[in-house]
């Protein structure tokens, strides 16, 4: 009996493990079926009812085990996507925190700084000058010439006419969804008149359920179109009888980030009174400038992005910071702190915001990474603002700074609830938080985050979400995933994906490390063998990379192992960095690759995509101001590097192909995977989004 339990096991394993789905295999469609079937009858035959039960036992308990390793190596690409994530905005924010010095004064005369002065000297210049709602007309004004944007002649697309009615939305929808580019004059029209009617509402604005009987709140969206038109698809366009709160974030890393702000700002205008827009952290220029939405922009109106930009840095300083539902739920895109007043943030001028990151005049201490006392009313403001839009929920109590991401603060259970109850409220909706199921519930369910945007890192990666509020605080959350094939993905592809592009941008860290992790190994290894014990490996990267990841079960993928034992030359030995013609490249430059590209672009004042070798130069030095001792670049790197990235010998350097010329490549200099560090995949022409699953349930 044991025998034929043994042996019908292995068959039964056998067939589930072999069975493909039909489409993958070459075959009839129903070969796998009859397969199924062959496989059930030759068990029916071999086993009793009770043999029967303790192979479906041992099948039951094998593939528990399966999904449990797919598991856990989507965990471990989920950490090193967040870890990935959180350090780059932390970059950021440290930037800006330098830029801030620049600005006043503290970084010297040097010609480098006098240059980053005057670019953010230009970005802030509106908001300096706002007496009166009049002189911010004429100011706007300046910069915006209507006149000087016509429509091109050859032009027989969709034409925008105001008042917007609800044809046209729906027009706008096709539109965008087969793939077209709305021309410079209309996005520049429905940008004034958003501006316009923002106004006119308040800081914090308040909704409600009593008319609608419901509302769907949604989160970060960050330019992936087919999310937004699941939504739409399943939820319906925004009307007066079908509210809308979109919590912030719908700009930036994805390709769509036009379409989608054109799409919620004319239902804004259609629906001022049923379309909520809050502002998110990357609703922010010097977010923009590193995040891909400035990309966007010059790559689709290259002739007026500077207009279209500075429109745009005003449409955002006017964004609410945050909206009351039926006076008991708040809804903000990143969450609160232990000094979060509500009263007093609905008086803030938030327009004089025009960057967060960016301390208005009158602040005595411009560091972001500061929760200190404030010395000045204008700092105790400035904190208050950033809290709501950068900060994350904990699980302990207590308010702290939020040293993983740079800004904001981390709150517990405890500030939850006292700044709920204060307030008379019983329940925060935020987002900023990419999700695996696309929402979270912390805090004893009274603090609630959704993430909207689904394949976030990754095909595959997660799940996007929307929550829908009904009257008395009840809630009903759906979940989607956008696919464009009618196909769900098993978990070892889903997986698989994420897993892959995961451990390439991993590499990519890695090599930037790579001088510091060899001396740090090699400061380990006393013989000079070529080994060093895993736990000392393990430390050497998390204290070199900065990361608390999964190491040991990440080692089989970057290092050659023998036992407990690493050999951690060999990390670098299956890859190499290159850029243009140059084969030796200095980690450290690569490691700030993505700061150089934010000060090129903010240098680059005129948006043409090119600065010239000297500005390069002077931008590598800033950026030497900026960064610590042991990561800067070399005077003779950079100028290998611009005689590189300069192909055509012409003085300039084009900021895409500097950006796109730096490759992790093999051996034999093939690359190791297409360079993708901005998510810049477009939605096919004509592709109308699938839904790969939707989950909806009661809260």
């Amino acid at each position: 009996m044991g025998c034929n339990l043994a042996r019908s096991t292995q068959s039964l394993q056998s067939s589930i493990t072999d069975i493909k789905p039909a489409r993958q295999r070459s075959g009839k469609k129903g070969s796998a079926r009859l397969q199924k079937v062959a496989a059930a009858e030759s068990i029916k035959r071999d086993l009793g009812p009770n043999e029967l039960v303790k192979a479906a036992m041992v099948i039951q308990k094998w593939y528990r085990m399966y999904r449990s390793r797919w598991e856990l190596r989507k965990l471990a690409a989920w950490n090193i996507y967040q870890f990935i994530e959180y350090q780059g905005e932390h970059a950021q924010l440290q930037l800006s925190n330098f830029f801030n010095e620049v600005i006043g004064g503290f970084s010297g005369e040097d010609e480098s700084s006098g240059i980053i002065r005057k670019a953010l000297d230009d970005i802030h210049r509106t908001a300096r000058n706002q007496a009166n709602a009049v002189e911010e007309d004429k100011n706007v004004y300046s910069f915006v010439n209507l006149d000087s944007v016509p429509i091109p002649d050859d032009y027989k697309g969709l034409k925008v006419k105001f008042p917007l009615n609800r044809r046209q939305l729906q027009d706008l929808v096709e539109y965008f969804r087969s793939e077209e580019v709305l021309p410079a004059r209309y996005v520049m029209e429905i940008l004034l008149e958003t501006r316009k009617k923002l106004m006119t509402i308040g800081t914090i604005s308040t909704a409600s359920t009593d008319l609608s009987g419901q509302l769907t709140i949604c989160g970060d969206l960050h330019g992936k179109l087919d999310d937004l038109l699941i939504i739409f698809y399943k939820n319906g366009l925004p009307a007066s009888n079908n509210p809308y709160i979109f919590n912030g974030d719908f700009v930036d890393r994805g390709p769509h980030s036009v379409e989608i702000s054109m799409l919620l700002f004319s239902s804004f205008l259609l629906y001022p009174n049923a379309v909520f827009i809050n502002r998110g952290n990357h609703e922010d220029y010097v977010m923009n400038l590193r995040y891909g939405f400035v990309k966007e922009i010059m790559a689709k109106y290259k002739k007026h992005a500077t207009q279209l930009l500075r429109l745009y840095q005003e449409v955002f300083s006017w964004l609410p910071l945050g909206t009351i539902v039926d006076k008991r739920v708040l809804c903000c895109h990143g969450g609160i702190s232990s000094d979060t007043n509500l009263n007093f943030l609905k008086k803030v001028d938030r327009h004089k915001y025009i960057s967060i990151l960016r301390p208005p005049p009158g602040c005595v201490d411009d560091n972001i990474l500061n929760r200190g006392e404030m010395d000045s009313e204008a700092g105790k403001e400035w904190k208050q603002v950033v809290d709501l839009l950068w900060s994350d929920p904990k699980m302990q109590n207590g308010c702290e700074p939020n040293t993983f991401r740079g800004g904001g603060c981390f709150y517990g259970p405890d500030v939850s609830s006292s700044v709920l109850e204060r307030h008379k409220l019983d329940l925060l909706i935020r987002s900023h938080e990419c999700k695996s199921d696309g929402y979270e519930w912390t805090h004893d369910r009274r603090v609630l985050t959704i993430f909207s945007a689904s394949n976030y890192y990754e095909k595959g990666s997660n799940k996007g979400a929307y929550v829908k509020l009904l009257p008395g605080v009840k809630l009903q959350i759906v979940q989607f995933m956008a696919s464009k094939t009618q196909r769900r993905l098993t978990i070892r592809e889903s997986v698989g994906n994420v897993a892959m592009t995961a451990m390439h941008e991993l590499r990519e860290r890695i090599i930037g490390h790579k001088e510091d992790l060899l001396r740090e190994c090699r400061a380990y290894d006393h013989r000079k063998t070529g080994m060093i014990p895993l736990k000392d490996w393990v430390s050497v990267m998390q204290a070199v990379i900065d990361a608390k990841l999964p190491w040991r079960i990440l080692r089989e993928q970057i290092v050659r192992a023998e036992g407990q034992m690493i050999a951690y030359e060999s990390t670098f030995s299956d890859f190499h960095l290159t850029c243009a013609n140059t084969p030796n490249v200095a980690p450290s430059f690569y490691r700030n690759v993505d700061n150089l590209e934010t000060i090129f672009r903010l240098i680059d004042g005129g948006n043409k995509g090119a600065v010239t070798v000297d500005e390069f130069v002077h931008a590598c030095e800033t950026l030497n101001q900026a960064i610590g001792e042991n990561a800067r670049i070399s005077a003779e790197d950079i100028r290998t590097i611009a005689r590189a990235v300069d192909l055509n010998q012409d003085g300039l350097i084009e900021l895409n192909e500097f950006v796109e010329s730096f490759r992790l490549v093999d051996r034999l200099g093939r690359p190791i995977l297409p360079n993708n560090r901005k998510n810049t995949a477009p939605i096919e022409r004509g592709f109308h989004p699938t839904i790969d699953a939707v989950f909806q349930h009661a809260e």
